[in-house]
């Protein structure tokens, strides 16, 4: 295609990349992986053990993995993130289930909530591979295969981001072969999504409007006047809502 182009300069000269947000926790439907996301919230932590108990269900949790390549502390207070009261999102990329929090302990990593349903085959806890020991070069970030998650659900999280990945694959498009981007938004990320999976609403859209805001801001600052010959989409294949789309616009 580049030589291609140093004959007919403007052939390939637009290219398509996938959706800047999406399926960071399972592999999906026909795309069959898993793809990182830009963003996570600080206030996320990874559930390693469900207690059922007389007075409400116990979490056991951790930070999750890669939580450093956003910026987010190790080993952060529970009690920072999560209060009494708060309504949260218990979700492992297959199921979810929403509940309110009743205790926090710090010392113990726990917290615990009001009673949710169990779903017919169970809490996925485990990741469902081995975790990456180091990062590929030509793909930056180190991004955990699967798992359950505790999420703000309301009020909503703190939004940390990973450029580097990002970056990495948006150099070599832009400006190493001089391509214009379709810069496309489609969904929310499985990470701030109404059900903590992707192909569906936010959960918040004001905390949605934030994060787009922030990463249109990140590439215009990192290209320039170039973006303004890129093209920016905003959703993608409406007709084909029964085949993917689990939310109704």
């Amino acid at each position: 295609m580049d030589a291609v182009r140093r004959w007919a300069p403007k052939a390939w000269s637009l290219q398509r990349d996938a959706w800047l947000t999406g399926m960071d926790d399972r592999p999906v439907g026909f795309l069959g992986r898993n793809q990182p996301n830009i963003v996570r919230e600080r206030e996320t932590r990874r559930i390693v053990r469900i207690n059922r108990e007389a007075d409400g269900v116990g979490l056991q949790v951790e930070d999750f993995f890669g939580h450093e390549q956003y910026g987010i502390p190790s080993g952060r207070p529970l009690h920072e993130d999560y209060h009494v009261g708060d309504e949260v999102l218990i979700a492992d990329g297959t199921s979810h289930a929403r509940a309110r929090v009743l205790a926090v302990d710090d010392r113990a990593s726990r917290i615990r909530v009001t009673p949710f349903e169990e779903p017919p085959e169970g809490w996925k806890l485990a990741y469902i591979g081995p975790l990456p020991k180091k990062e590929n070069p030509a793909a930056p970030g180190l991004f955990p295969p699967g798992g359950c998650y505790l999420r703000k659900f309301r009020p909503s999280g703190t939004p940390c981001y990973f450029w580097g990945r990002l970056n990495k694959e948006w150099d070599i498009v832009h400006r190493q072969f001089g391509r214009r981007l379709i810069v496309n938004f489609v969904d929310a990320p499985s990470e701030l999504s109404v059900d903590g999976r992707p192909w569906t609403v936010p959960r918040d859209y004001a905390e949605w409007h934030t994060v787009v805001h922030r990463i249109t801001s990140h590439l215009i600052e990192r290209y320039g006047e170039a973006t303004l010959d890129f093209y920016w989409s905003v959703f993608n294949e409406p007709d084909l809502r029964p085949v993917f789309w689990r939310a109704n616009w």
